[in-house]
């Protein structure tokens, strides 16, 4: 079964095994994909992340890849009622065999991964929800070497990872060629610790990285903060400002 989200101004279909949460949405806003003439996202799941780009981004085209077949039919079937085969690529294949024609292709690449190392995280029995949140299929290790192989010189890599794994993912971007670049810490309210970080990283970039205020989603009295009331109006496409 799958039911029809609508983003403001496309439709975007997700299932009870690939949807999205705000993670994925505040990955693609820290990725100023404005920015972007070609992107990739791995790990799509229903494509989020690639149709938030497009709406950002009218003239932008985008790889959309995930290994998972159900996924990439939720992503299939939003390009057709969309009519944006010119924009959107759904490509089902696993990111440590992504073709070799992909290679220094893209300027940006998304991914919002797995959160769990392999055999720390919980198992459900769905072996889509295992694969989306464990490492199972593709590491830290690999994510960054495809990031690397696909990226441009210069190119940008933006990931989403919880905090505790943040040396771990800094430690893997720079083994691949990716310098960090750019840290935010995302947090429920101002106070409290952070739940997310996101990473921006360039390839070949030289070192040398800038902590960014934090992004915090809630006012103390559990209103959005005007940042995040922002992001979604814009997801929502209230506005493209």
């Amino acid at each position: 079964m799958f039911k029809k989200e609508f983003l403001g101004i496309y439709n975007i279909f997700c299932s009870d095994v690939h949807r999205f949460g705000t993670d994925a949405v505040l990955l693609e806003y820290f990725s100023e994909s404005k920015k972007a003439k070609n992107a990739c996202d791995l790990g799509t799941g229903c494509g989020i992340i690639p149709f938030l780009m497009l709406q950002n981004n009218e003239n932008i085209k985008v790889s959309a890849v995930d290994i998972q077949k159900d996924a990439i039919a939720l992503v299939k079937r939003a390009v057709k009622e969309n009519g944006v085969e010119n924009s959107v690529f759904p490509i089902n294949c696993d990111l440590k065999a992504i073709p070799d024609e992909f290679r220094a292709k893209f300027d940006l690449v998304t991914i919002n991964p797995p959160y769990k190392r392999k055999g720390s995280g919980k198992i459900t029995g769905n072996i889509g929800i295992d694969i989306a949140r464990n490492e199972i299929e593709c590491t830290l290790a690999d994510i960054c070497a495809c990031a690397n192989k696909i990226l441009m010189p210069n190119g940008r890599f933006c990931i989403c990872q919880r905090p505790e794994r943040m040396g771990e993912v800094v430690f893997e971007m720079k083994r691949a060629g990716i310098e960090p670049k750019a840290f935010r810490f995302v947090k429920n309210k101002a106070n409290d610790k952070p739940m997310l970080v996101l990473i921006n990283g360039i390839k070949g970039g030289k070192v040398g990285n800038d902590i960014l205020p934090d992004l915090v989603l809630k006012n103390d009295d559990n209103s959005d903060t005007a940042e995040i009331s922002d992001i979604y109006k814009i997801m929502r496409g209230k506005t493209n400002g």
